[in-house]
């Protein structure tokens, strides 16, 4: 597949946070078929695992594929700073990475690549849809486990998961959940 399109700050509508133009097409299909497939499972008793960036609109096709059927929603929620530096480590293998498909000769990514160079030595977003995400984020409703995985390996947020899904709630009301607050299985 190609043609990937990444939201860009120019692709969110400021009223509402949904994806416009292409960005928000290609993220609305994504979202939609991951829903559609897990429904597919879990209507055959299987357990169905959806990981994706989940925000605005993709909540709203969770909910409306998923109807019905328990869900354990959990967000992964690391400090925006804790973002930022996993996106400057990742900048040198990315670097790798285009130097070995395009060797010497400029390539097409060479300017977004500076630039993310130049955000990370002057300590700003390395990613230009950081401020989209993270206000996809903060729209979501207070519902599920919310976590902060800093210090987190993959093993360690699976433990936590599994762990947090054995205990009660107890939480009360509609104020947004803290990290590492379990809320019950919400059937949409």
């Amino acid at each position: 597949m190609s043609g990937c399109r990444w939201p860009t700050p120019d692709d969110s509508d400021p009223a509402t946070g949904h994806l416009t133009g292409e960005a928000g097409v290609q993220y609305a299909l994504r979202i939609r078929n991951a829903c559609l497939v897990a429904a597919a499972f879990a209507d055959a008793g299987i357990t169905a695992i959806v990981t994706d960036t989940v925000i605005n609109e993709g909540f709203e096709s969770l909910t409306g594929v998923l109807g019905g059927r328990p869900v354990n929603f959990v967000v992964l929620r690391p400090p925006v700073a804790v973002l930022r530096q996993r996106g400057i480590d990742r900048l040198p293998e990315e670097a790798a990475y285009l130097a070995d498909r395009y060797g010497d000769s400029d390539h097409p990514e060479a300017a977004a690549f500076a630039g993310r160079v130049d955000a990370a030595a002057g300590g700003r977003p390395v990613n230009e849809f950081e401020g989209i995400i993270e206000r996809g984020l903060d729209r979501l409703p207070p519902i599920g486990l919310w976590i902060d995985p800093s210090g987190l390996n993959p093993q360690g947020v699976v433990v936590f998961c599994w762990t947090a899904r054995l205990r009660p709630s107890g939480r009360q009301g509609g104020t947004s959940p803290r990290a590492g607050e379990m809320m019950p299985a919400c059937a949409f």
